[in-house]
């Protein structure tokens, strides 16, 4: 008798482990399984704010906008500060990264702060005619601001072109690398603090 209340205890303290274990195992599929902050990118002058949106994705692949519910942080305050997805910029420059956390999923942005707002952006090299034998070219991104410095912002900016047939672009270094003949455009672009984008492009012939 003794033996089978011990192994009845055993049994079912096991399936309480089970059970207990099996919510490793099982997520709910409202959770998120990845979450998205836009822009990723954006630069602004001391003082002024940004707005960012977090989106999550959940195991239904159904998307929803968690800015308001996520927990915000910012990897240096002193250069950025955010709350509710507002982020308001400090008085040192430099940059910070943004994150966005929610069941355990965490979404990141990074935002530039300089002295400055920014006026333009300018992409070199200028040539516009590449042979497709040179398989592919190097293209940076200049910012000029308002107080008329520059800063490198090759790394900084989104990166796109207008047919991938043509050519590819490595979205944050500004890569391009020729595929066949023909022409696309090669754009640069960021989001500033007024909820504005600064866009360079420049049209170019593969041949």
């Amino acid at each position: 008798m003794q033996r089978r209340f011990k192994a009845v205890a055993i049994l079912t303290a096991g399936l309480l482990l089970l059970c207990i274990g099996c919510g490793k195992f099982f997520v709910s599929q409202d959770a998120l399984l990845t979450m998205t902050l836009s822009p990723q990118a954006s630069i602004t002058s001391t003082g002024q704010t940004v707005t960012l949106t977090a989106t999550g994705t959940d195991g239904n692949n159904k998307t929803k906008d968690v800015t308001s519910t996520a927990k915000w942080s910012s990897s240096a305050s002193n250069v950025a500060s955010v709350s509710a997805g507002t982020v308001t910029a400090g008085t040192s420059t430099g940059a910070a990264t943004i994150s966005a956390s929610q069941d355990g999923i965490t979404g990141t942005a990074t935002i530039t702060v300089t002295a400055s707002p920014l006026a333009s952006i300018a992409i070199t090299p200028t040539t516009t005619s590449y042979a497709l034998s040179q398989g592919s070219q190097q293209f940076t991104a200049t910012g000029t601001l308002n107080n008329g410095n520059t800063l490198d912002m090759t790394q900084l900016v989104q990166w796109t072109s207008s047919n991938t047939s043509v050519a590819t672009v490595n979205s944050s270094t500004g890569l391009v690398t020729f595929v066949t003949a023909g022409q696309t455009t090669i754009s640069a672009k960021i989001a500033t603090g007024s909820s504005t984008n600064v866009t360079a492009t420049i049209n170019i012939t593969v041949s």
